[in-house]
């Protein structure tokens, strides 16, 4: 059932909110802004800009973004979006060795092209092929809200993605809250 949150309770994200069209040429001075104020949470909030960009909520109840048509600005056609939503854990997920019993998390994004994902500003996946693919793995959630950005390029005819969490626990899943802006 559909609550209004970004995530399902089946882990499948239909919210977000999204920043773009930035061409992929001038990727290195976005990169540096996104990079600055990755732990400033009152840059990822709708209406907020980056790099002359604002930040808008995006929702496809079917769990498949177009993002050609997201109404961003600039052109869709070689550009890079980023995607930003918020999970809450249960619990810390961040020490998996002293816990054995703690449930593994990953965050699967499907998208031809590549994809970089960060969590809580830390890199933990970057998939630079066409792979239809980009797995970030065991993610490290702290026990309350944790950041999640997604980085996606344009290289195919059709660009759309969709991403969900699993767990070995699927019960976890259910357990996460999500936001689109840090509460």
């Amino acid at each position: 059932m559909d609550s209004g949150k970004p995530l399902l309770r089946t882990g499948q994200l239909v919210r977000t909110l999204a920043c773009g069209f930035f061409p992929v040429g001038e990727d290195v001075e976005t990169a540096k802004d996104f990079a600055e104020i990755a732990n400033e949470d009152s840059k990822f909030r709708a209406g907020a800009a980056v790099a002359g960009k604002k930040w808008q909520p995006a929702l496809q109840e079917s769990g498949v973004f177009d993002v050609t048509r997201l109404n961003l600005s600039g052109s869709p056609q070689n550009a890079e979006a980023y995607f930003s939503f918020w999970v809450s854990s249960p619990r810390s997920l961040e020490d998996l060795l002293l816990e054995p019993n703690l449930p593994r998390v990953n965050f699967q994004v499907g998208q031809q092209g590549p994809v970089q994902i960060w969590l809580n500003g830390q890199k933990v996946a970057d998939r630079t092929g066409n792979e239809t693919n980009a797995v970030a793995e065991a993610l490290r959630l702290r026990s309350g809200w944790n950041h999640l950005l997604v980085k996606l390029t344009h290289t195919t005819e059709k660009w759309e993605f969709a991403a969900h969490f699993t767990a070995s626990q699927p019960e976890f899943i259910a357990k996460m809250d999500s936001s689109l802006e840090k509460p």
